[in-house]
């Protein structure tokens, strides 16, 4: 069984088809590269293999089953986008406990990716004061907080410093799961197995 299945899938948002009959498989462990110019449907894409909506026809498996449908499927699926889904009025701290009680979370894994992206020392600040770069460091450690087995990561890179990046290229490099990720970075693209580009909005495969 494939990490992911994707089958003759489209997405519509009223009139606007954002992209139709795509179709491609991840094979466990495989770190796949989503590309394409700004506007193509990468980010509605993940969107809809994290379950957070559902496609206009066709479907999407993880592992088997509908992401959208299935909550605990959702609780292995670690999701990095460009919304934030950050309370600034809490601390960053309080932001990943609050996540951690949502997916069934020890909280003892809360200082363990504090730690991991360097936040550690910002732990007991607002995240109203956050730099765009610290802001996108708590989020990633949201993304890791359930130690998933599948990573999707959505321009993963935006806003770091050189720190941060090269942070978050190794943790790439290094993770012994799946990933699929959407960039514009020739580095991040090394990092995996096969690309995926869109093309009149369907998906091809891509040389490098």
């Amino acid at each position: 069984m494939p990490a992911i299945a994707v089958r003759n899938l489209s997405k519509k948002f009223g009139r606007k088809l954002v992209f139709k009959d795509v179709n491609f498989v991840v094979k466990r462990g495989e770190k796949v590269a989503i590309v394409g110019v700004n506007g193509s449907g990468k980010t509605t894409l993940l969107r809809i293999l994290s379950g957070q909506i559902k496609p206009s026809a066709g479907y999407v498996e993880i592992f088997g089953k509908n992401p959208y449908m299935d909550v605990e499927l959702r609780k292995k699926i670690g999701f990095l986008s460009h919304s934030s889904h950050l309370y600034r009025e809490l601390t960053a701290k309080e932001n990943l406990i609050f996540y951690a009680k949502l997916m069934g979370v020890d909280e003892s894994r809360v200082s363990e990716v504090l730690k991991l992206v360097n936040l550690w020392k910002a732990r007991n600040d607002l995240v109203r004061s956050f730099s765009k770069g610290m802001e996108q460091r708590l989020k990633i450690a949201k993304a890791l907080l359930n130690d998933p087995d599948i990573l999707i990561c959505d321009e993963p890179s935006d806003g770091l410093d050189v720190r941060g990046r090269e942070f978050i290229r190794n943790y790439i490099k290094n993770f012994n799961k799946t990933v699929i990720i959407s960039t514009h970075s020739e580095e991040e693209i090394r990092l995996c197995d096969r690309v995926l580009g869109f093309r009149d909005g369907s998906i091809v495969e891509l040389s490098r």
